[in-house]
């Protein structure tokens, strides 16, 4: 597969895509509980949330029951967000479409910039990379450690960031980056 990203160190799926081709599953899955991550999914929320078409909604964990979930954190002022981790979150949704069976969702951690990652970029970022998804913001604060819960709960290390659980809830990505060509053909076989 040709990557339009170099990979990284980072990089999902960064030493064996034949193993994934092989094992059915990720070499990195032991990755998501290093550093006290969480192994399960634990609850999704968020103060502000807009759906596909930028209309203020809500979410509720019994939207990814049982389905694979593509969570992607970002920052609208954020380098990394806007040269890797929506362009390919973009590409991801395009592939996979209204794939009942997979349950995307974009959430601004803001944990700095307040002025400019605030609720209005939102829908800003889903227009600007024609995001089809329901995404959200989730602010924190300025008081010390005051992180975004979505930051607390799945111990991300900042932005751009991506969790990737199966369907019965179990982590199996969290990290920096998903490399969207080696996701789409890992998503491909899974759903075969």
């Amino acid at each position: 597969m040709i990557s339009t990203l170099k990979p990284t160190r980072r990089d999902f799926i960064k030493t064996s895509l034949a193993g994934v081709a092989t094992a059915g599953a990720l070499p990195l899955a032991v990755q998501a509980q290093d550093h006290g991550k969480p192994k399960m999914l634990p609850i999704i929320e968020a103060p502000y949330w807009i759906d596909a078409d930028g209309k203020e909604t809500t979410f509720n964990m019994s939207e990814v029951r049982g389905k694979w979930l593509f969570l992607e954190c970002f920052q609208k002022w954020c380098p990394g967000c806007k040269n890797y981790g929506l362009p390919g979150l973009q590409k991801i949704t395009q592939e996979f479409g209204d794939d009942k069976r997979i349950k995307f969702l974009a959430i601004q951690t803001a944990f700095e910039g307040y002025f400019f990652n605030d609720q209005g970029a939102v829908r800003k970022i889903q227009k600007q990379y024609e995001l089809p998804i329901k995404m959200a913001h989730d602010p924190g604060n300025i008081q010390p450690n005051g992180r975004p819960i979505t930051m607390t709960r799945f111990r991300t290390g900042g932005t751009p960031w991506t969790i990737i659980a199966a369907p019965n809830g179990e982590i199996i990505f969290s990290d920096v980056h998903v490399e969207p060509d080696r996701f789409i053909a890992f998503m491909k076989q899974q759903l075969a």
